[in-house]
């Protein structure tokens, strides 16, 4: 029986190799029994990106949709110079999306797969909304009050996230937070819901507050809403370059598994295995499956400077917390 997962994703010209790459090493871990059901939200990619994308993908892939997003919808949306409006579509994903989907993967196009997506396309997700791997980085919406080792820790994580109450509803501080990089999400509940809506006039009301901007959103809105995936399904940069002992929310199993064997690798934040002297450990198996695309045989030619996320948050994300949080104090952070 052939199993068929729903995969979209969002990339602009300036990730079309990414893109590329990415579905590539998805469509190369899929057994002869899978096939790929993708769908791409077109955030501007050429007509010529587009068909040394679909050259990249022969393979398993049973459907290609491109999708092209309502920019106006995003009109009142803030963007800053680490992270642009189409970091936005993924909210709407139930608008853009055929209404014969019930549920869909979503992932960043800065990725490297190294499982199919069959092993958690069908996994049970309880009414929950979605299903995410929680951010290492910043494991909890305050992980002053979520870690209880914050104080050992506090080198190696965001202390705190920017995350306002969403129509009124405080925010629990001990809350995990997840990655929005990549989730499983149930679009049936999502449309019930009007869960996109909400997001939409959430980072439209805080758009002066939000640190990650959509991830805070998803967090704030859906609180205890989403169920943990496995660690290995989002594994960011902080994983490799933190200390084993100060990755507070894995115990060396855990760590040891998704170092040496993960599901996908997330190239979040600025360390690129794309740029010169990427010093990331899967920076030659992603070159390795650059030369599998399209793209093959592309190499930097110079050291890119990526733009970093300032770990200061703004003004006004401190007057917020200092008014959300008054007995607690902020030189923890």
């Amino acid at each position: 029986m052939t199993e068929t997962s729903v995969l979209v994703m969002s990339a602009d010209e300036g990730y079309a190799m990414q893109l590329a790459v990415a579905i590539r090493s998805l469509l190369d871990h899929m057994g002869s029994d899978e096939k790929l059901e993708l769908y791409v939200i077109d955030g501007g990619l050429t007509a010529e990106s587009k068909m040394k994308c679909e050259a990249s993908w022969n393979g398993p892939l049973n459907e290609l949709r491109w999708i092209q997003p309502p920019k106006k919808k995003f009109s009142r949306m803030k963007a800053s110079d680490h992270y642009s409006i189409a970091t936005y579509y993924r909210l709407i994903l139930s608008d853009l999306l055929p209404d014969k989907l019930n549920r869909v993967v979503y992932s960043d196009p800065d990725v490297l797969f190294f499982k199919s997506l069959a092993s958690i396309f069908s996994l049970d997700l309880h009414e929950k909304i979605l299903a995410a791997v929680q951010d290492p980085y910043c494991p909890y919406i305050d992980s002053r009050i979520g870690l209880a080792n914050f104080k050992e820790v506090r080198e190696h994580v965001f202390g705190l996230a920017a995350v306002p109450p969403c129509q009124g509803n405080p925010v629990n501080p001990n809350q995990p937070y997840f990655n929005a990089g990549f989730f499983l999400a149930d679009l049936e509940i999502y449309r019930r819901d009007g869960v996109g809506a909400k997001l939409l006039k959430y980072c439209v009301d805080h758009r002066d507050e939000l640190l990650w901007a959509d991830q805070c959103a998803l967090n704030a809105c859906l609180g205890d809403r989403w169920q943990p995936l496995d660690a290995s399904w989002n594994v960011i940069p902080h994983v490799f370059e933190t200390p084993d002992q100060y990755l507070a929310i894995y115990d060396q199993s855990t760590l040891d598994r998704i170092r040496t064997s993960p599901a996908m690798v997330h190239f979040a934040g600025p360390r690129k295995p794309w740029s010169m002297n990427s010093s990331h450990p899967f920076t030659q198996a992603y070159l390795n499956a650059i030369d599998r695309t399209s793209w093959n045989g592309w190499r930097p030619t110079e050291t890119v400077d990526p733009l970093r996320i300032d770990s200061t948050p703004p003004q006004s994300v401190w007057k917020f917390y200092r008014n959300w949080l008054p007995h607690r104090s902020m030189k923890a952070a």
